[in-house]
């Protein structure tokens, strides 16, 4: 049941605010950088594959190979630690909120992703 829980929660919080996003771009409303946006992008497709593999876990379904999940696992750990470390939005979140600021939401994302993260893990030796 948890897992469940989980799994819609992270689901609201990559997919409900997408078609916010899409429209402040379209628009011109948001004043970010191209590339910023490119990443926001990028790593909310990345991550919702992701959450095909947490559905997965949380509803007992199959969806593809383990090797699969387990490499996705590897790549998501590789893209989260270079966001850490370099990223378009590190940078603009630092010029926007601050440096410490920044590193609070990074810290707090990661904090609420790293159970996908586990749980796809988990899922790859499942299914």
């Amino acid at each position: 049941m948890a897992w469940k829980i989980y799994f819609w929660l992270v689901a609201a919080l990559l997919l409900l605010p997408l078609p916010f996003k899409i429209f402040e771009y379209a628009t011109g409303r948001d004043g970010s950088p191209k590339t910023v946006k490119i990443e926001e992008m990028v790593n909310a497709a990345f991550f919702s594959v992701g959450l095909v593999g947490l559905y997965g876990l949380a509803y007992q379904q199959s969806f593809l190979m383990p090797a699969f999940w387990r490499t996705w696992v590897i790549l998501a750990i590789v893209v989260s630690l270079t966001a850490v470390l370099w990223s378009p939005k590190l940078t603009y979140g630092v010029s926007v909120m601050g440096k410490s600021n920044t590193r609070a939401f990074i810290a707090v994302g990661t904090i609420f992703l790293a159970p996908m993260l586990v749980g796809v893990w988990l899922y790859a030796a499942t299914v």
